[in-house]
C-alpha cells in the first residue's frame, strides 16, 4: 500500500482543526524512498505524522525524544520484536525487523535532531532503501539539506489567504486581527470557529484557559527548566522594548543576565536579533505575532481575564491594530516578496545579506512616504509599499505620491513596485498595473506564504 494523501489533503484543507500543508513533489504519491517533512517550529509536524500513523495500518512510528540508546532499543523490541532474542544495537534491530515483518511495512521516523539515537537507527535501516523499496523512511526536521532522491513534505502555518477563505464573511481588518493573534499556528488557531463572529472568537482567545493563553508557556516549559524567568523578557519585547539595555531595565535584570536569557531565546527560535549593519547594536524582536500578542494580552493579565474580561477586550481593541495586526500583515507581505521567484531574481546581483529596510522619503510638500521594503543593487530596485492602517484604501493621490517618492529616491525606470492592500484596488490602479510591467497590485487574498 502506498501513501496516497490525495483525499487526506482535501480534508486537511477543509477542516480547521487540522494542520495546513503541501507536498513539493511531481506526483500525488510518495515515490521516493526518503521523504523529509520540513516545517517551522509549532507548525504541526508531529500532529500530521500522528495522523498518517493512525490512517495507515502499515506504519512504524518511532520517537526517540528523551530516550537513551538502551531505552530506545528496549522499547523498539517490546513493540515490534517481542519474540526475538535480546538485541544490542540498531543494526541487529533493523535486520530482525526486516526478516520478521512483511516487506510492505512502511517506516516513519520522528527525527529528533538533538538525539544521536535517531541517526543510528536511520543508518541501520538505510541499507534497505532502494528506488524499488517497498517501504519509506519519513524524517521530521525543522530545516536541512535536501538530496535529489528525497521528496519534500512541507508543513507550514496557515496563511492570510487561507484565513480569508475560512472567514469569508468577515471584514478584512478583522481577518488580519485574528491572524495576528494566532499567526496561523494550528495549536492556537484551532479554537477559532468560522461559525462565530469576530468578537466571539476574540473572547474565546482571551480566556485564561484558552490555547492562546496556555500554548506559549507550554512551549517554554518544554524548552527551559525555569520558563517563568523568560516571561518578563517576552512581555518587555512585546511592549516595544527592543534594545538590551531597555529590556534589562524594564524587567529589572542586570545586562549580562538579560543577555544570557536573550541568547537562549534566540537559540530556540522565540526571539530574533537584527542589526542595521555589521558591528551595530542589536535590536531584539519576537519571532512571530502570536508571541507578541501573548506578551501584551496574557502575561500579567490573568486577573483581568478572570474577573473583568470586558475590560481586557476593550484594551485589546484599542491597541491590537498597531501592536499586533499591522506587524503580522507586514511580515506576510515580506514573505510574499521573498518567496516569489520572479521577485527574488529581479535584482541582477542578488545578495541574501543585503539589508532590506524601510526608507522614509520626504516630498517637497512636507509629506513623508515610507518605502516599506527596499532592496537595491547597482542597477535595479525592488520596493514594497505596505498598508499602514487596516482601513487604508489607495487613491490616485496616494499612488502619485508613492511614485513621486520612488522617483525622487531611486528613479522609476529601474524600480519594480509592489503595492499591497487589504481591499480590492480601484479600477484606475488596476489599469495602471496592467499597463506597467514593473507595477504589481497585491491584495490580501494573494498572501499565500
Amino acid at each position: 500500500m502506498e501513501f496516497d494523501l490525495t483525499e487526506q489533503r482535501k480534508s486537511f484543507h477543509t477542516l480547521w482543526n487540522n494542520v495546513a500543508f503541501h507536498i513539493n513533489t511531481d506526483s500525488e504519491r510518495f515515490s521516493q524512498p526518503i521523504i523529509k517533512m520540513i516545517g517551522p517550529k509549532d507548525s504541526g509536524k508531529t500532529r500530521l505524522a500522528q495522523e498518517i500513523a493512525r490512517t495507515y495500518p502499515n506504519v512504524l512510528y518511532l520517537s526517540f525524544e528523551g530516550q537513551t540508546r538502551e531505552d530506545a532499543l528496549a522499547l523498539f523490541q517490546q513493540m515490534y520484536l517481542k519474540n526475538h532474542a535480546p538485541i544490542s544495537d540498531w543494526e541487529q534491530a533493523a535486520d530482525a525487523y526486516m526478516k520478521e515483518h512483511e516487506i510492505g511495512y512502511k517506516l516513519l521516523i520522528w527525527e529528533d535532531e538533538h538525539n544521536p539515537v535517531q541517526n543510528e537507527c536511520y543508518h541501520a535501516f538505510s541499507k534497505y532503501l532502494r528506488e524499488d523499496s517497498a517501504f519509506v523512511v519519513f524524517c521530521m526536521i525543522e530545516e536541512g539539506d535536501i538530496e535529489i532522491y528525497e521528496s519534500i513534505f512541507s508543513v507550514r502555518y496557515r496563511t492570510l489567504a487561507e484565513y480569508c477563505k475560512l472567514f469569508a464573511a468577515y471584514e478584512k481588518k478583522d481577518i488580519v486581527r485574528l491572524f495576528g493573534l494566532t499567526e496561523g499556528i494550528p495549536a492556537v488557531a484551532k479554537e477559532l470557529d468560522t461559525e462565530k463572529n469576530y468578537e466571539e472568537n476574540l473572547r474565546t482567545l482571551l480566556a485564561f484557559d484558552s490555547a492562546f493563553s496556555t500554548y506559549l508557556p507550554q512551549l517554554l516549559r518544554e524548552t527551559f527548566r525555569a520558563p517563568e524567568s523568560y516571561y518578563p523578557i517576552i512581555a518587555s519585547i512585546a511592549c516595544g522594548k527592543h534594545r538590551l539595555s531597555e529590556i534589562a531595565k524594564d524587567v529589572g535584570f542586570p545586562n549580562n543576565k538579560c543577555g544570557t536569557y536573550l541568547d537562549a531565546l534566540i537559540k530556540h527560535g522565540f526571539v530574533r536579533e537584527e542589526k542595521s549593519e555589521p558591528g551595530a547594536w542589536a535590536r531584539y524582536y519576537l519571532a512571530n505575532s502570536y508571541y507578541i500578542a501573548w506578551g501584551r494580552y496574557v502575561y500579567g493579565m490573568q486577573n483581568l481575564q478572570i474577573a473583568t474580561p470586558d475590560l481586557l477586550m476593550q484594551m485589546v481593541k484599542e491597541s491590537i491594530d498597531e501592536a499586533v495586526a499591522l506587524p503580522a500583515l507586514h511580515a506576510a507581505c515580506i514573505r510574499y516578496i521573498q518567496q516569489k521567484p520572479k521577485f527574488e531574481y529581479w535584482l541582477r546581483s542578488p545578495d541574501s545579506n543585503r539589508i532590506k529596510k524601510a526608507v522614509p522619503v520626504k516630498l517637497w510638500n512636507g509629506t513623508t512616504v515610507i518605502l516599506d521594503y527596499y532592496d537595491s543593487d547597482d542597477s535595479d530596485s525592488l520596493i514594497g509599499i505596505f498598508p499602514h492602517g487596516l482601513d487604508k484604501r489607495y487613491t490616485i493621490d496616494d499612488y502619485e505620491q508613492i511614485t513621486e517618492a520612488i522617483s525622487q529616491h531611486e528613479g522609476l525606470d529601474s524600480a519594480q513596485i509592489l503595492l499591497f492592500s487589504l481591499y480590492r484596488f480601484s479600477d484606475w490602479i488596476v489599469h495602471k498595473a496592467a499597463r506597467n510591467a514593473l507595477l504589481y497590485a497585491v491584495t490580501i487574498e494573494r498572501l499565500k506564504y
